[in-house]
């Protein structure tokens, strides 16, 4: 993963790149300007061409511009370049929902082993033997943030889910998908919430603690799998852990933008 992010740094910013063994799955999110995917890519090809086998790779190529975004065909083209790179199959697709509508539409969802076909409608939790692969998903920012849920039932972490990501939910831009940990079996939630959500985090966080209390469990340990920025990294610290915190007590805010005079520099998120 440090290799592949090396390589992809020339061509924009990394914005998080990390592994999780509950999921089997490496998270690499990637701010690119759309002219250079198919570049990068190529320059990154060596590196992930030596990814371990048996785990799902899933890289979020983000830009904040509609118009930016790639066609059909143009977006298939990067997927068949990674495919032939890493020799496991991909997935692409160009997310073009928010949350709990893309939930139902999109062509793979978080499955125990890798990538799961997404079946519209199933409340089953993927679980299921999948092959391991990759996802290309390019997009708008998404958070995405893992939680695992303590002595709730299967049943349980499907009905949490309905709770704050299906079509009845609160939340029109939260995507809840309940799955398993590929370590010891235990239910997990994976949130994909937009950058710009209406929902905050600690307001999805609230709703599945309730609804875990109601199948006698709880929240447990949690893993972000995206980037998350400062307002809503600070606005979960003061609604789950009571830390009132503004940007002002964060000492990078006060570090200088890609060097210089220290004194000159403005915060920044």
């Amino acid at each position: 993963m440090d290799d592949v992010g090396r390589q992809l740094s020339a061509f924009g910013t990394i914005a998080a790149a990390l592994s999780d063994a509950d999921l089997m799955v490496s998270c690499l999110t990637v701010d690119l300007d759309a002219p250079k995917w198919s570049d990068a890519l190529g320059a990154a090809a060596r590196s992930l061409a030596a990814f371990a086998p048996g785990r799902l790779l899933r890289i979020e190529a983000l830009t904040s511009e509609t118009a930016a975004l790639p066609d059909e065909g143009q977006a298939n083209a990067l997927g068949t370049a990674l495919k032939n790179v890493l020799r496991v199959p991909v997935i692409t697709c160009v997310r073009s929902a928010r949350g709990a509508q893309w939930a139902t539409i999109r062509p793979f969802t978080w499955g125990r082993r890798g990538i799961a076909a997404n079946q519209p409608g199933s409340q089953a939790i993927a679980g299921s033997a999948d092959p391991p692969g990759a996802a290309l998903v390019i997009g708008a920012p998404t958070l995405i943030y893992m939680i695992r849920l303590e002595d709730v039932s299967d049943e349980g972490a499907v009905r949490a889910c309905r709770a704050v990501g299906g079509p009845h939910g609160g939340f029109a831009d939260v995507g809840a998908y309940p799955t398993m940990s590929a370590v010891d079996g235990n239910p997990i939630v994976v949130l994909e919430l937009e950058e710009d959500s209406r929902a905050p985090l600690h307001r999805v966080l609230d709703v599945l603690e309730v609804e875990c209390a109601r199948d006698g469990g709880r929240l447990g340990r949690a893993a972000l799998l995206s980037h998350i920025s400062l307002e809503t990294l600070l606005a979960t610290l003061r609604a789950r852990a009571t830390l009132a915190i503004t940007p002002a007590q964060i000492i990078e805010t006060h570090l200088p933008v890609g060097g210089g005079d220290a004194a000159a520099a403005e915060p920044r998120p």
